[in-house]
């Protein structure tokens, strides 16, 4: 697993995200006999090749389980018209669909009006229309990403998908953290720090919270309430850590210089908690900086609202595990349907029938 913080090299990345376009490129040629095998290998290679697996997350992370089932309920399927969020409910559809959970591709493709009319065969050919074919395009402009970079360039490829995912247009989530100027140096600073600390299970959390901290600093209009208070969470830690939360706030969201001097921080005016943030030493001692408003109080909605999409994404995670397991026990299960029609095919006996799905 790729954690933050951790780099590959740009050409490794690439052939990781182009072997899972040519699956789906494999899918969107097969007809709907062979769709079972093809879809259960496009699924199966994003959740287990190592470097695909912070998208993996991220794009499972984005659309909550019930939400999704709700999307999926409309005439149109709840497709979102482009972006990220296509991105991942495609995916996420096409993970649902080889689980079979709720609904399978058959009972999918004869439920709908969406597919047309006519017969199975037909309704597949809409639906890698309308679902195989932009996925597969989304999974190109990924790669065109990384086609620019040396092949041995160094990438974090946590940074690099947290940037792809961004929210905003395509164009601005195509850009990526690393690749950001000023924000995303010290944002990748940030990261670097939690990684130092070692603080073991909590490093998980405090990531995600970079990630949130990336998405809010990427609208058009960051709210100063929620940065502040993404901020203080850092400043819980360690101080050192608040400062380089801090640090990644625009000028006019941070504390003055004025009053970081007074306050004991360094030249840069870091002192975390965002605007009206407290000094380290008197934050923690319940002690107010003159000039300055109080921290917003622990608790709130938004606290609560990071605390579910904490819950969620550590509830994915545990999903994905078990998915691994499960795929894991599935691909050696091939390797033996693979080495039996080897033997077969050796003593020159009996069919060749389920060598594809062996593939």
């Amino acid at each position: 697993m790729v954690r933050m913080g951790e780099t590959v090299e740009a050409g490794r990345l690439l052939a990781a995200l182009e072997t899972w376009r040519g699956y789906l490129d494999d899918l969107l040629r097969v007809d709907l006999d062979g769709a079972s095998t093809k879809l259960r290998l496009v699924v199966s290679y994003a959740a287990r090749e190592p470097l695909l697996r912070p998208l993996v997350e991220r794009l499972r992370a984005r659309f909550p389980r019930e939400d999704f089932f709700a999307r999926l309920g409309a005439s149109d399927l709840g497709i979102p018209a482009g972006g990220p969020d296509r991105l991942a409910f495609l995916h996420d559809l096409l993970v649902h669909l080889k689980r079979g959970e709720r609904i399978t591709l058959r009972e999918l493709l004869t439920s709908r009006e969406l597919f047309g009319g006519g017969g199975l065969e037909e309704r597949w050919e809409r639906f890698r229309a309308l679902v195989v074919a932009p996925l597969k395009e989304d999974v190109e402009a990924l790669c065109e990403r990384l086609r620019g970079r040396a092949r041995d360039a160094e990438v974090d490829a946590e940074a690099f998908f947290s940037g792809a995912l961004a929210e905003g247009s395509t164009a601005e989530a195509m850009r990526g953290d690393e690749a950001a100027g000023e924000e995303g140096a010290s944002l990748n600073a940030l990261r670097a720090a939690i990684r130092r600390a070692g603080l073991g299970v909590a490093e998980d959390d405090l990531l995600t919270d970079v990630d949130l901290l990336s998405v809010e600093l990427r609208k058009h209009e960051p709210s100063a309430d929620r940065l502040a208070e993404l901020v203080e969470g850092f400043r819980a830690v360690s101080s050192d850590l608040g400062d380089a939360a801090g640090a990644c706030l625009p000028p006019s969201d941070r504390p003055s210089t004025q009053g970081a001097v007074e306050s004991g921080a360094g030249p840069s005016g870091a002192v975390c908690g965002g605007p009206g943030g407290a000094a380290p030493n008197e934050a923690r001692a319940g002690g107010a900086v003159p000039g300055h408003r109080a921290q917003p109080a622990l608790g709130g909605a938004e606290r609560e609202a990071i605390a579910a999409e904490r819950a969620a994404l550590a509830a994915e995670r545990a999903a994905l595990a078990a998915e691994r397991e499960a795929l894991q026990a599935e691909r050696e299960a091939l390797q033996a349907e693979r080495r039996a029609l080897r033997a077969e095919r050796e003593a020159g006996g009996g069919p060749r029938r389920g060598a594809e799905g062996a593939d």
